[in-house]
């Protein structure tokens, strides 16, 4: 039986949720959803507060079949994710584009990988703005940053 985890799928193959915190949590993620990529836009000082293990949990990530790829965005900070969120819709592009059942995390889940995944969505996916933001706020309970987003798909 799947072990409940509080994440949700967004798009296909886009999955987004809080930061797996034991190894419990990423055997889910590729026994039960079959994600075979992980990007995460969290800091080291987040990594810190969870106490996180980078290397022990790439480690362990790498074992259970999962690619990672860290971009990390300082969370709330609009400047720090309109300037992020280029690298981290690129990151989720490149496991996308290669096949890979993709887990997009921040800490909670709530603002900064719903951001990303909406970015996603417009600059990959064909969708505008508005139709990504109702996309994502409709399948996750999360705040994204539309401020941030905007002036990102300004500068684009």
């Amino acid at each position: 039986m799947p072990q409940q985890l509080a994440i949700d799928e967004v798009a296909t193959g886009l999955w987004l949720g809080p930061c797996p915190k034991s190894p419990g949590f990423i055997q889910s993620l590729a026994s039960d959803f079959a994600i075979t990529s992980l990007v995460s836009v969290q800091t080291d000082e987040d990594l810190v507060a969870v106490g996180m293990n980078w290397p022990l949990m790439w480690d362990f990530l790498m074992r259970s079949g999962i690619s990672a790829k860290r971009t990390p965005i300082v969370d709330f900070d609009d400047d720090a994710l309109r300037d992020g969120l280029e690298t981290a819709v690129a990151a989720v592009q490149s496991a996308r584009q290669a096949g890979r059942v993709t887990y997009l995390h921040c800490t909670a889940g709530v603002n900064r990988s719903p951001s990303v995944a909406i970015g996603w969505l417009v600059a990959h996916g064909g969708l505008d703005l508005d139709t990504a933001w109702r996309q994502v706020t409709e399948r996750r309970s999360c705040a994204p940053n539309r401020r941030a987003l905007e002036h990102w798909l300004a500068r684009r």
